[in-house]
């Protein structure tokens, strides 16, 4: 059953449902901003594919994302579509000026016409991890309206949880599968149909993992599912002794 997701609208700052009828296409434009291959292109990328993982396995809508912003010239474009496959996201094709747009995702909502997801600055202190999973766990850790800084700190914390989760899913799934209880799932439809909120559905990750009420399997099966939304690729240890 599709449940009606609400976005946070940059121009009013007040959550609204997510535009277009129940079930048809969600147009969102995004752009990279000044740099293609930098960290705000990175998390704007980030927001998007989650709004899209979102919208798809809640609302029950598939997302399109177009290019927003001034043309790309061939290297450019090459370093966005190298940075969106690094975090597992798919890259804006198109033009969100031929097509009238349902959403936007940008640094500010100043002149748009529709409602605008607001993506945060970036304050780089560090430089970028190896594993782009680490660097969309980061970024996710944060509203995605808010500014972060990405220290070695906050890189070394992501690191250090998502080599935790990957070690603990590979152990429960050596474990008979159990159904994730009722009131977790709920919980993180809740997150993200209720404004894109990343960072309850981490906090709900973290608890799902130290409840040992909860069976092995269970908790497999709920940290499959926040991959789903999160892409963190939870799964990666799977088969490993």
């Amino acid at each position: 059953m599709a449940i009606q997701m609400r976005v946070t609208d940059g121009r009013s700052g007040r959550a609204v449902p997510l535009p277009g009828r129940p079930g048809a296409e969600l147009l969102v434009g995004v752009g990279p901003g000044d740099d293609p291959g930098g960290l705000w292109a990175a998390r704007a990328l980030v927001v998007a594919d989650t709004l899209a993982r979102a919208a798809d396995a809640i609302g029950r809508r598939r997302v399109r994302l177009l290019l927003a912003g001034p043309p790309l010239g061939a290297e450019a474009e090459k370093r966005l579509r190298a940075l969106a496959d690094s975090l597992w996201t798919a890259p804006p094709a198109g033009d969100a000026e031929a097509e009238p747009l349902d959403l936007r995702v940008a640094a500010s909502a100043e002149g748009s016409d529709v409602p605008v997801l607001v993506v945060g600055e970036v304050d780089a202190q560090a430089a970028v991890p190896a594993d782009a999973q680490v660097l969309r766990l980061a970024l996710l850790s944060a509203p995605h309206d808010a500014a972060t800084e990405l220290t070695e700190h906050h890189l070394e914390v992501a690191d250090n949880l998502l080599a935790r989760w990957r070690e603990r899913v590979a152990e429960w799934a050596r474990h008979p599968s159990r159904p994730v209880p009722e009131s977790v799932a709920g919980r993180a439809q809740a997150a993200l149909a209720e404004g894109l909120d990343a960072p309850a559905l981490l906090r709900l990750a973290r608890e799902v993992e130290g409840d040992e009420q909860l069976p092995p399997g269970a908790r497999f099966e709920a940290f499959a599912s926040f991959d789903r939304l999160l892409a963190l690729d939870l799964m990666r240890g799977l088969g490993s002794a």
